[in-house]
């Protein structure tokens, strides 16, 4: 077996997707390699800067068209994704590929395509990176489709073979399954971040706040939890907001551009502030740590956001007062964040990534 994952660079959870099945494979000695579907199509930098701009300035046009996909046929979708369909053939033929695992829409109905002209590689997946059937998944053939647990009756009712639904999980790197103390994990990013063990560690996830709403929940948090640190993850693109941050001169807030021990981050903090991205956030309740989600994008995101909410492995807010109250109660209240692990625990113990793996093998 030869597997080729094809991803896209919409967003860094789907690449995050393809690392872990990567990882995975390389651990059992599979040959592999992941490459990005849109490098064949000549528009490339438009949909990618497109898609991010739509995401980041204008919601509200991101959530009519989302409406608009999910009510009306997204042939169209599927179409655009036949005109690199060559370009993905060539790529399967040079590398002698019998296995393609996509982690995006995009390259899952491009391979499709293939198959209808019997341009196809022996075994096809489909790897679902969000807690919902987006539009245009009916439209993917496939020999499985992975799914988040819980999911598969959703992905029925929008047109999915039930015979091709594998309720894995959405797929995340196996070190988040890794028991680790959050003491032992502070000490291992002490030099990215001195923590002592009493601090109560608070982790944003970029974007989520500007710099005027950190320094007031900082503020505001420790007038009630002086032992409460806030660490926020700037992200590389984002210099400008990591130096307001140091311009704060509040030696309980840090901002940190980047790190490679995002896992350890996890494991070290008393509380997630995140947007319910669909990796970042399975990341997090896989590694057990009690979430607060806010900023929700319409469409996906709303998905993701109820299907951790509902099962209380999280908790969510709108609006500024709303967060500080939140914050401060998950903080404060051990009994709360100790509920919503065990709840992560009943959800999200199983390692969806070697499940997956697994699937994949025995269908060789």
């Amino acid at each position: 077996m030869k597997v080729l994952i094809l991803t896209c660079n919409m967003g860094g959870g789907h690449n995050s997707a393809a690392a872990a099945i990567a990882q995975e494979l390389a651990a059992r000695g599979i040959p592999y390699a992941v490459e990005n579907a849109l490098q064949f199509a000549p528009e490339e930098d438009l949909i990618v800067q497109g898609y991010a701009f739509l995401y980041k300035y204008m919601p509200d046009t991101w959530e009519r068209g989302y409406k608009f996909s999910e009510e009306h046929s997204s042939y169209p979708m599927y179409l655009n994704s036949t005109r690199y369909s060559n370009g993905i053939k060539r790529l399967i033929e040079a590398g002698g590929y019998d296995t393609v695992i996509s982690v995006h829409i995009f390259p899952g109905q491009a391979v499709t395509h293939l198959r209808h002209h019997g341009d196809v590689p022996r075994r096809r997946y489909f790897v679902a990176t969000d807690y919902t059937c987006s539009p245009g998944v009916d439209q993917i053939e496939a020999d499985a489709i992975f799914v988040p647990k819980g999911t598969g009756r959703e992905f029925t009712l929008a047109g999915v073979d039930p015979a091709c639904i594998v309720e894995t999980g959405i797929p995340v790197r196996t070190d988040c399954y890794e028991h680790m103390s959050r003491g032992f994990a502070r000490e291992k990013l002490y030099g990215e971040v001195a923590m002592s063990p009493e601090d109560k560690v608070v982790l944003l996830g970029p974007g989520v706040l500007h710099v005027d709403e950190i320094r007031e929940l900082a503020r505001l948090v420790r007038a009630e939890v002086p032992e409460a640190r806030f660490v926020v993850l700037t992200g590389k693109g984002n210099s400008s907001l990591k130096r307001s941050i140091a311009k704060l001169g509040d030696p309980r807030v840090t901002g940190i551009t980047y790190t490679k021990q995002m896992t350890t981050w996890l494991k070290a903090v008393d509380l997630l502030i995140t947007k319910p991205g669909g990796l970042t956030s399975t990341e997090a309740v896989s590694c057990g740590v009690p979430m607060l989600l806010l900023d929700v994008l319409p469409g996906l995101e709303t998905h993701n956001k109820d299907y951790y909410v509902n099962r209380h492995c999280a908790s969510t807010v709108t609006g500024f007062p709303a967060l500080y109250t939140e914050c401060l109660r998950l903080l404060a209240d051990e009994d709360a964040r100790r509920a919503m692990i065990e709840s992560q625990r009943a959800h999200f113990s199983t390692n969806a990534v070697a499940a997956l793996v697994d699937e994949v093998i025995r269908r060789s």
